[in-house]
C-alpha cells in the first residue's frame, strides 16, 4: 500500500510540474515555467526512485569478471 501511495504521489506531482510548464508555454508566463520545472525536478527523481520502476529504468549488470577487469594478478 506504501509502494502504490508514493507511486500516485509521484506521478501527481510530476504531471502538476508538467502541466504548470505547458500553462507557463501557452500563455507566455516565465514564472509558471519555472515553477513548473523546479515541480518537475522534485517529481521526476521521486519517481525514477520508485522500486516498482527501478529495475526497468537502472537494470542489473552482470558480475565484474576479474580477468578482463585489468585489477587482478
Amino acid at each position: 500500500m506504501l509502494y502504490a501511495a508514493r507511486f500516485a504521489a509521484s506521478v501527481a506531482i510530476t504531471a502538476w510540474g508538467l502541466l504548470m510548464l505547458i500553462l507557463g508555454i501557452v500563455n507566455a508566463v516565465f514564472l509558471w515555467v519555472v515553477l513548473g520545472v523546479v515541480i518537475m525536478a522534485v517529481g521526476l527523481p521521486l519517481l525514477a526512485s520508485h522500486p516498482w520502476l527501478t529495475p526497468r529504468l537502472y537494470p542489473m549488470r552482470g558480475g565484474i569478471d576479474p580477468a578482463t577487469s585489468g585489477g587482478g594478478k
